[in-house]
């Protein structure tokens, strides 16, 4: 009779069991790192660019600079647009910028960063379990959304740096439609900083453009460095459920580099880059 009884008592919390079922609430950490970055349960990051506080080193709130802090992700070469994730090389991430595809996301050779940060408003980065729905993405998805809401107000900033100058607005144009702008512009071929001697040295060390003073003697250099990068965003709210989204992207990098020396053999030489 004992052994009938619990048998008995076994199937019943055995079924109760069963029938209780208890949903668990999303956990999102705020704040990772630092304020304005948060990690969701898919084990993907969200940055919201609007709460961001600068990591210590920097003059601006970078992007990309921000996501080579996150664990896993670094740049062998420490340049900022070449990012390795979990040891995979560069070429092997996939980088949206308003779901535009992007081959491109750095200046300077991978030195300086193509994104305005002050438009960007979230970005979001996948290091593993990337969407079915993105290609080409074996080692992560960064991908960086501009503004999608009506301000119906006119606001801007401009920056400038040793390097370049920038800036961005945010025009409506009507209570549906609003025009977004950023630009960003070097100044390095009008006016060389020791900003830009530094940038130079460490990306031509030990290339050509360096030629060591004990073999050449260097009779005349000629170096113009630019780059620029412009963005345009129309939004136009239709109704209330659909809109429309126009983006405009362009960046450029332009060197031109002219070198006259003479070798042991007291013969001119001449390098040129362009």
């Amino acid at each position: 009779m004992l052994n009938d009884r619990f048998i008995v008592i076994t199937l019943k919390t055995a079924l109760d069991i069963q029938n209780k079922i208890q949903r668990l609430k999303e956990v999102i950490i705020t704040n990772y790192l630092i304020k304005g970055i948060s990690k969701t349960n898919d084990g993907s990051i969200k940055a919201n660019t609007k709460a961001f506080d600068i990591l210590p080193g920097l003059i601006e709130p970078d992007v990309l600079q921000i996501v080579q802090n996150l664990p896993g992700i670094m740049s062998v070469d420490e340049r900022i647009s070449n990012i390795n994730v979990r040891g995979g090389t560069n070429d092997q991430n996939l980088i949206l910028y308003e779901g535009i595809r992007m081959y491109q996301s750095g200046h300077f050779f991978g030195l300086i960063s193509a994104f305005n940060p002050y438009l960007s408003e979230n970005i979001t980065i996948s290091k593993n379990g990337t969407s079915a729905k993105f290609g080409n993405a074996v080692s992560s998805t960064i991908a960086i959304r501009n503004s999608d809401n009506l301000d119906k107000k006119i606001s801007g900033g401009i920056g400038g740096n040793m390097l370049s100058v920038d800036g961005y607005a945010k025009i409506p144009l009507s209570n549906k439609t609003e025009l977004q702008l950023s630009a960003r512009r070097s100044f390095t071929d009008l006016l060389v900083s020791k900003t830009y001697d530094s940038y130079f040295d460490r990306i031509f060390k030990d290339s050509e453009l360096n030629t060591s003073s004990n073999i050449n003697t260097l009779l005349a250099q000629d170096e113009r460095f630019l780059f620029y990068d412009f963005n345009a965003k129309f939004l136009y709210d239709i109704d209330n459920t659909s809109k429309l989204r126009v983006n405009i992207m362009s960046m450029s990098n332009d060197l031109n580099y002219n070198q006259v020396f003479t070798s042991t053999d007291n013969n001119f030489q001449e390098t040129k880059v362009n």
